[in-house]
């Protein structure tokens, strides 16, 4: 039996004009927030200006001869000598900041997943500015203000010192004095093909200046470098070594982002970080590692110039590596 064919009737290809757009009304973020060593790190004091400063005090060198050991003889008259100084160490505030401006009529139309386009607009730029603070943190550089308020794009901002600029330039932090070596942060350049050796020899440097006082240290990289870390500790057939690589509790594992190297100085708590740059672990204790906000997000609507609702917000701080020998870098790792 034949069929007839119907070609003529409407159909959603040819005539959707009409068709009832069937949109989610809700928005998702799917943009990277990860701030792993924000959340770890403690809140400081405020700083009293733009310019905080803290006291490092240190032994020296552990005694590594006997004449390292002060012996006295017997009823020898003591001989008083002048005590070591302590270091002064400063960072200035940064000022991080952004505006946005919506029409009153964006402000009044319906929109897709939102009650209001200033609000949004608010929320987007309040976390833009987290990711900012924080990338600083981990690699931006010590600078001073070269000019006043709106003198152009020529001018130095005023910005706080980051975590890798500190380790490689801790003598552009000084106030007063400086450090002896074994007081001093770690820097240490990756081998040409990253190695255990580079990870653990780092660790050493550390722990032989005192540098990890708790027996556990933390460590920030990003997810190329931490796979190329990861994969050195990896069980394989010619491993003889007593390192151990743990991922979590036998109920999750391989699942937490986090997972635990342990040498024989210490362990290591490796952290998937986006705010490291690509090729470098930074390792540290959490708790002398301080920010310290003179102004914190603050957001403010402006004053009205026509018909249009503008904002801005900013957040003016600094940050403390209280104790430098608990910080440390290793970079080129590859």
């Amino acid at each position: 039996m034949a069929l007839i064919g119907d070609v003529n009737a409407r159909h959603t290809a040819s005539q959707a004009q009409d068709t009832k757009e069937d949109v989610l009304d809700a928005l998702f973020e799917t943009a990277l927030m990860a701030v792993p060593a924000y959340q770890m790190i403690g809140r400081g004091a405020a700083p009293g200006n733009i310019k905080k400063e803290w006291i490092v005090d240190h032994l020296g060198a552990y005694p590594s001869t006997s004449t390292d050991i002060d012996f006295v003889g017997e009823g020898n008259d003591a001989s008083p000598a002048a005590g070591d100084d302590v270091v002064r160490m400063f960072n200035r505030c940064g000022i991080i900041g952004g505006a946005w401006s919506v029409t009153h009529t964006q402000e009044a139309v319906d929109l897709y997943g939102m009650e209001g386009a200033y609000d949004r607009e608010e929320d987007r730029k309040v976390r833009k500015l987290l990711r900012q603070l924080y990338w600083h943190m981990h690699n931006g550089a010590l600078d001073a203000q070269s000019g006043g308020p709106n003198s152009g794009s020529g001018v130095n901002f005023r910005k706080f010192g980051g975590f890798a600029d500190f380790v490689s330039n801790y003598a552009n932090y000084y106030s007063e004095s400086s450090l002896g070596t074994d007081a001093q942060p770690t820097a240490t350049v990756g081998s040409t093909a990253f190695a255990a050796s580079d990870l653990t020899g780092h660790l050493e440097t550390m722990w032989n200046k005192g540098g990890i006082p708790n027996g556990t240290i933390e460590g920030c990289a990003t997810a190329a470098t931490k796979r190329i870390i990861s994969s050195v500790f990896a069980p394989t057939s010619t491993t003889n070594t007593i390192y151990r690589r743990q991922f979590g509790s036998s109920d999750a594992m391989i699942m937490l982002p986090v997972d635990v190297v342990q040498t024989e100085v210490c362990t290591i708590n490796l952290h998937l970080d986006p705010g490291v740059r690509s090729g470098s672990l930074h390792t540290f204790t959490p708790e002398f590692w301080e920010t310290n906000m003179l102004r914190e997000f603050e957001v403010i609507e402006l004053a009205k110039t026509g018909h249009s609702k503008k904002g801005s917000a900013e957040v003016e701080m600094t940050q403390s590596f209280l104790a430098p020998n608990t910080f440390g870098k290793i970079t080129a790792i590859a």
